[in-house]
């Protein structure tokens, strides 16, 4: 079963790599979903070894998920993506080779990024209803 979601993850990391956003969450979503239904269950009977690995797998995926969410423009999923996946990392006290390093600094960056793009279509909208008196 793991492997079925490897492979999903795999194809829509392949999906955002190509910068197709709209089949990359389809892809990540679906894992993500099949991974907490499906094979996290099954974690208090493997062993120790696959299980911090599938915890990894599982945070890297939400970590991904964010990344998405967050060139599709989707700042709320993003920002959704980026907290779950440090909860996620803090609460199972694994730590992803690859996200690690980045997604406990992402999500202060991702709050002043989204703060940012708030004031400027606050400006714009202020510029459009001038313009409409």
């Amino acid at each position: 079963m793991q492997q079925l979601v490897t492979t999903m993850q795999n194809i829509g990391t392949a999906w955002l790599s190509l910068e197709q956003y709209e089949e990359a969450s389809r892809f990540l979503e679906e894992a993500w979903q099949t991974q907490e239904t499906l094979v996290l269950p099954l974690l208090a009977v493997g062993p120790l070894a696959d299980r911090k690995a599938l915890l990894i797998a599982m945070g890297d995926n939400l970590y991904s998920l964010a990344d998405v969410y967050l060139r599709m423009g989707d700042y709320d999923k993003a920002l959704d993506r980026y907290g779950r996946s440090m909860e996620w990392f803090q609460r199972h006290n694994v730590a992803s080779p690859r996200a690690a390093n980045e997604v406990f600094g992402m999500h202060d960056e991702l709050r002043r990024i989204i703060e940012v793009h708030e004031q400027f279509l606050e400006q714009y909208h202020g510029m459009f209803a001038d313009g409409l008196d």
